[in-house]
């Protein structure tokens, strides 16, 4: 379920950028205290595979569902409701909360893993230890500054007019953001209401994996998926693409396809009928 972190800087890799992909759904739900709801929907492409997923998104007085589809096929949901989190997998049927009680255990099953890695390493013989070690070290967060600026760059995207942003850590692209003003979208509000709901919520989950260190080392050992959300609070509009980059190449592209207010049925944001419930991890 967990894994280990690479030589390659997690922002970087291609399990980041998927990731990534999915965590920008959230950024097209919308928070409570509108009558109507709002529905989204968007495509995700990675850009060195040529693959792509589509996603949809439910949102309606405080209630959002995230949906990620394969062609048509419902996939998973990410549902978030009365200020509870759900995760749903609908090919093999079964949901998890996702609460204080299941990311601490989520965070204690990485401590475990990480003592295990810690004892393999010490068992090593030096000049294997010294690769590992430098293979790791190599890999973790060094602090990188980060730097969020608008190019002045003005185009047309998605039916928006947008402006272009970009995101440089350590004066190196990592993203690229194209906002429209909040007047030419539908639910500004909301959707800037939801962009500080969704940083501090996943802000909860990345964090665990940083939390998460080797005491041989003295860093953390796991991929840390990066907080997408924090650079759209940075912005003055609404994303409606976005691109994220790693040496030079471009990894991920997502772009919203249709945004729109209408009602949505209440049993769009329930638990599914028949579906068992998991730990998360079970």
């Amino acid at each position: 379920m967990y894994r280990l972190r690479s030589p390659a800087r997690a922002s970087g890799s291609p399990f980041a950028a998927r990731l990534f992909g999915l965590f920008y759904i959230f950024l097209l739900t919308v928070a409570g205290g509108a009558e109507a709801g709002v529905t989204a929907r968007f495509e995700t492409r990675d850009l060195q595979r040529g693959s792509s997923e589509n996603g949809r998104l439910l949102a309606q007085e405080g209630h959002y569902r995230m949906d990620r589809l394969e062609g048509d096929t419902l996939v998973a949901s990410v549902l978030l409701k009365e200020g509870k989190s759900y995760v749903i997998d609908h090919a093999k049927k079964f949901w998890s909360v996702v609460d204080a009680e299941a990311l601490k255990q989520m965070e204690a099953d990485l401590q475990l893993s990480a003592a295990a890695f810690d004892q393999r390493v010490a068992a090593m013989d030096p000049k294997q230890r010294s690769m590992i070690v430098d293979a790791v070290a190599g890999s973790a967060p060094a602090g990188a500054a980060r730097k969020v600026e608008a190019t002045g760059e003005q185009e047309e995207k998605s039916g928006f007019p947008a402006t272009r942003y970009q995101i440089t850590s350590d004066g190196t692209l990592v993203r690229e953001i194209w906002a429209t003003p909040w007047a030419k979208v539908p639910a500004a509000l909301e959707l800037q209401s939801a962009q500080s709901a969704m940083e501090a919520y996943y802000q909860r989950l990345t964090s665990i994996f940083a939390n998460v260190k080797s005491q041989l080392l003295g860093i953390p050992v796991y991929d840390s998926p990066e907080n997408p959300f924090a650079d759209f609070g940075k912005i003055d509009g609404f994303a409606v693409v976005t691109k994220n980059f790693a040496e030079g190449r471009s990894l991920a592209e997502t772009r919203l396809l249709e945004v729109k207010e209408g009602d949505i049925p209440a049993a769009e944001f329930e638990l599914p009928a028949g579906y068992a419930q998991k730990a998360m991890n079970d």
